[in-house]
């Protein structure tokens, strides 16, 4: 359901980049060296880290997830309201996407965007620098356990009832997930579904083994085990609030503020997005 999409600068040709060491090739996104060089790689890929402000050209370089994309465009009319987009990107039958057809891409978004205008979007921020760290979609959990053992095969997961299944609690952890429901409220369920705390705007903080929440304004508190949100890449935010916002597809709609600045890229220095 994803793959990559990169548009290379024109750092090279603009001479903002000092010359290779030997001559290159590109094979798609990534830089080599031309045929008879091969002996030259190691130099030719040290060299493009550093050449300009772009490591090996890469302007823009990123996931494309299309799952989200695909069930919002769908109901919207599809393929045959948005045509370049299921052609280029849901289902593509290149590796390139040329800066003519980016240029379309680029109008079906706004044309989405146009669709979606009356619509709000709940969102879960931090509040101390006002960065999104998630929108809320129809997959309302925002955060599983952490700490737990594994009782099944499969992955830990909510059914309907929201009700965890797969895993068991720790001792002295209780087995929690995060939900952001559409009434912006952030909901902490337990392992029977019941409510533990809920709260619009919460601090969160260690406290080995897991985490608090404590509510900004009644200050309750709650230890649980899932921390929100979590990333190797995204600092842990301490101060979260939840809002109900205007609807902005960039930040709702998986791959949308990628997409954008990929198919920009492409338009503006006249290069094909390539995807991989």
């Amino acid at each position: 359901m994803s793959f990559n999409g990169c548009v290379h600068c024109d750092c090279l040709a603009t001479g903002v980049a000092p010359p290779p060491p030997w001559p290159i090739v590109f094979h798609g996104p990534w830089l080599a060296p031309a045929p008879g060089y091969e002996a030259h790689e190691d130099d030719i890929v040290t060299w493009g880290r550093t050449a300009c402000a772009h490591p090996q050209f890469e302007l823009v370089d990123g996931q494309i997830n299309r799952g989200h994309l695909r069930e919002t465009l769908d109901g919207f009319g599809g393929a045959a309201v948005f045509p370049v987009l299921y052609q280029a990107i849901l289902s593509p039958v290149d590796d390139r996407v040329p800066p003519a057809d980016s240029a379309h891409c680029l109008a079906e978004l706004d044309r989405l965007a146009d669709h979606m205008r009356d619509r709000r979007m709940v969102v879960l921020i931090d509040a101390d620098d006002g960065r999104i760290l998630h929108a809320r979609t129809d997959n309302r959990v925002i955060a599983f356990p952490r700490y737990h053992t594994q009782t099944r095969l499969y992955t830990v997961g909510v059914d309907e009832d929201q009700r965890i299944h797969g895993v068991t609690a720790m001792p002295g952890v209780p087995l929690t997930t995060v939900w952001l429901d559409e009434d912006a409220t952030v909901r902490v369920r337990g392992a029977d579904g019941v409510v533990l705390f809920a709260a619009r705007e919460f601090e969160q903080a260690d406290a080995e083994p897991g985490w608090w929440f404590r509510d900004s304004a009644s200050g309750n508190e709650l230890r649980h085990s899932s921390p929100v949100p979590w990333s190797d890449e995204t600092p842990r935010p301490t101060r979260l609030r939840a809002e109900d916002r205007p609807m902005d597809i960039d930040r709702y709609v998986s791959s949308v503020s990628l997409l954008r600045a990929l198919f920009t890229a492409s338009v503006r220095l006249d290069h094909a997005v390539m995807l991989y």
